[in-house]
């Protein structure tokens, strides 16, 4: 059996195995301190590694993706959805107390993601914490923007709790990547 998740083809072995291998112990930490219990939505889950791990601790999760084949994996342990995040989510407003997004929101530009941090504040209670690449990824397709355009397409909507720049080895090679906490403006 063969899974392509996070870019690595595991064989042979326990996929919750390779999820757990997979989980972002500083986003998980980040999450349980901000919200003990709750509803939560994940944009771009890819393998679904930090969703179904929450889900396991007691969270109440949905997870989103844009690829069949990752919807149709994750389902096997969560709800999860195949949607765009270019359109609108298919939720109610403040629906879950957080949003998140481990590395899926760079795929945009700018004037697309002035619209999805709109349609994320209209769904969430509370709290929007999420992580992007900040070093060029050519063959990916990724869109790299500077900390301070994230820091205001955020700020438009969310008031910034923390933004950090962390670097360290991402899939396989060494990375800088952004992680943003934020609060909903009322």
């Amino acid at each position: 059996m063969k899974y392509l998740l996070s870019f690595k083809v595991f064989e042979n072995k326990s996929p919750l195995l390779d999820l757990s291998e997979n989980i972002d112990n500083d986003l998980i930490n980040k999450i349980e301190s901000l919200l003990p219990s709750g509803n939560i939505l994940e944009i771009s889950c890819g393998n679904g590694s930090d969703s179904i791990y929450l889900n396991k601790k007691g969270y109440n999760v949905i997870a989103t993706d844009y690829n069949k084949e990752y919807v149709d994996f994750v389902s096997q342990y969560i709800k999860c959805i195949q949607h765009d995040t270019k359109n609108k989510f298919p939720f109610n407003g403040n629906q879950f107390d957080l949003v998140f997004s481990r590395l899926g929101l760079h795929y945009f530009t700018p004037e697309e993601l002035v619209g999805i941090f709109d349609d994320i504040s209209r769904i969430t209670k509370k709290y929007l914490v999420y992580s992007v690449k900040l070093v060029n990824d050519i063959q990916t397709g990724k869109v790299i923007l500077n900390k301070e355009t994230w820091e205001k397409l955020t700020s438009d909507k969310f008031e910034i709790i923390s933004s950090e720049v962390k670097s360290g080895i991402l899939y396989g090679n060494q990375s800088e990547w952004l992680e943003i906490t934020a609060v909903k403006k009322i």
